[in-house]
């Protein structure tokens, strides 16, 4: 599991290093039986999600850091490389997430990234090699829905749309997102493991 920073122990405003991994009114909704997949929304997620976007603004501005994908979306690789407070945060409730799901503490974390779907552009499903479980995360915008990687596979839409939404599923249901017409980006954080 990834390493949370140390507890911010100033008795401050909350911030995401003084946050629990696991919130007390954190529940797991699950939206689809077959194949099973999980929603969770935190309750402290205005508290670091605007951290998590500035962050993914900052990396978008090196070119090395982007890598252009279909539909006209953009990726930023090593999102768990990345050490600020509300990454590594984000990255730990992922994780115990897909655990959870699974009842399993057997992951290993395959490839994280964040996606980035411009206005008038698309994010269609696209395979992914190796992994079993996925996760991912709407940091904003709209138009997320998961769909199997196969042309013509089962799609199922979010269960809501608010910023801060996790899903698990299974790594062959993609996340995806339509068309945007929002003068913002759509920026989504995904996980994908292999079971060991």
């Amino acid at each position: 599991m990834p390493r949370l920073p140390d507890r911010d122990e100033t008795g401050g405003a909350p911030t995401a290093s003084s946050l629990p991994l696991w919130p007390e009114d954190a529940a797991i909704e699950l939206f689809h039986q077959q194949p099973t997949m999980g929603a969770i929304r935190f309750s402290d997620t205005a508290i670091y999600i605007e951290e998590l976007r500035a962050e993914i603004e900052t990396q978008a501005l090196s070119r090395e850091r982007t890598e252009p994908i279909a539909g006209g979306a953009f990726k930023l690789h090593d999102v768990d490389q990345w050490t600020s407070p509300a990454a590594s945060l984000v990255a730990a409730r992922a994780c115990k997430l897909v655990m959870s799901m699974l009842n399993s503490e057997r992951l290993n974390l395959q490839d994280a990234s964040a996606i980035v779907v411009p206005r008038g552009r698309a994010l269609p499903a696209r395979a992914v090699n190796g992994s079993g479980a996925s996760a991912v995360t709407l940091l904003a915008g709209s138009g997320l829905y998961l769909q199997h990687e196969r042309i013509g596979g089962l799609t199922v839409q979010a269960p809501h749309e608010a910023p801060g939404l996790m899903l698990a599923h299974p790594s062959t249901m993609r996340p995806c997102v339509r068309e945007n017409i929002a003068p913002r980006p759509v920026v989504i954080l995904v996980w994908d493991y292999s079971l060991e």
